[in-house]
């Protein structure tokens, strides 16, 4: 099984795992319910760090990155950094919306 142990969520490995990163309670509700209906195993981060550190852990086909999530005005995003940074083939099936 995969999981954040940060967060206490474990995943099937068979599922298809989806990151919601957004600050605003009803974005999160709406975005996690969306993806849940679509099939996806969800796990809302509580940051940016969580976030970064969930994608290290856990293979996820889409991040929903909320342009305003922990954003500071005219700084490139953390998890965007990171997701650059990964390995193509760590990258390849994820979606940033």
């Amino acid at each position: 099984m995969a999981g954040s142990e940060q967060t206490g969520t474990t995943f099937d490995e068979n599922q298809r795992l989806g990151l919601v990163c957004a600050d605003v309670p009803d974005r999160q509700a709406a975005i996690k319910g969306a993806l849940e209906q679509l099939g996806y195993a969800v796990r809302v981060a509580a940051g940016a760090p969580d976030a970064i550190e969930g994608m290290r852990k856990d293979p996820y086909e889409v991040v929903v990155l909320d342009e305003e999530f922990q954003a500071e005005p005219g700084a490139d995003h953390p998890v965007r950094q990171a997701l650059r940074a990964m390995p193509r083939a760590g990258r390849r099936y994820i979606c940033v919306a």
